[in-house]
């Protein structure tokens, strides 16, 4: 577990500034996400999605028939996630099982940017 306490470490105590036309704000501690423009930001974003996911899902009974005795119920791409449901009950449920797994991490979603679409595929 080397690499999980190296990896800590480089976030411990981590501070940021924003500049604008070459001034630079008061430091500001960060406290959650990821480093901007670390080589490990994607990877551990992907790592984490992955678990939210995962925990989401699990138990889903929602979905499309995949393979043998499983169901595809997300597709997921960077930051980007479709979830799959057979029905309105289901799809509710995923989404909020969704939510509560993702707030144990410190995801969040925006209502503001989720579409419902409905097909009789």
């Amino acid at each position: 577990m080397k690499v999980i306490t190296v990896i800590q470490k480089l976030y411990e105590e981590s501070n940021s500034a924003v500049r604008i036309d070459g001034d630079t704000s008061a430091w500001l501690q960060v406290v959650t996400g990821v480093r901007q423009g670390c080589i490990l930001s994607p990877l551990l974003f992907a790592v984490a999605l992955d678990w939210v996911l995962r925990r989401s899902t699990n138990n889903s009974t929602g979905g499309i028939k995949w393979t043998g005795e499983d169901n595809l119920c997300d597709l997921d791409f960077a930051d980007d996630i479709a979830l799959i449901a057979d029905s309105w009950s289901s799809m509710q449920q995923i989404t909020t099982d969704l939510i509560t797994e993702a707030s144990k991490v410190g995801l969040c979603t925006n209502p503001e940017k989720c579409k419902v679409v409905i097909t009789n595929a």
